[in-house]
């Protein structure tokens, strides 16, 4: 069993300064992000103008980054299956 106080656990998801630091969480947020995007709540409309704060393809893109990333630290030699939220 490895000591707590020696590293840091993975269920730490973010500093003090509110950057999120581990990969497993930032897998988490960007599951969200892609949940936000295909249910339109990460847009909005000013007037004339639609903003909207996250590209569907950059996150998928980032997403597998981070399953790679999780994969090698995980020591594993094959990928993970992961559920597609793609609809």
């Amino acid at each position: 069993m490895a000591n707590s106080s020696s590293s840091s656990s993975s269920s730490e998801s973010s500093s003090s300064s509110g950057v999120i630091e581990s990969p497993f969480a930032l897998l988490e947020a960007v599951e969200a992000a892609i949940r936000a995007v295909l249910t339109g709540a990460q847009g909005y409309t000013l007037g004339d103008r639609r903003v909207t704060r996250a590209d569907l393809a950059d996150l998928r893109d980032f997403r597998k980054e981070l399953k790679r990333e999780i994969n090698q630290l995980q020591g594993n030699n094959r990928p993970v299956s992961y559920p597609d939220l793609r609809l």
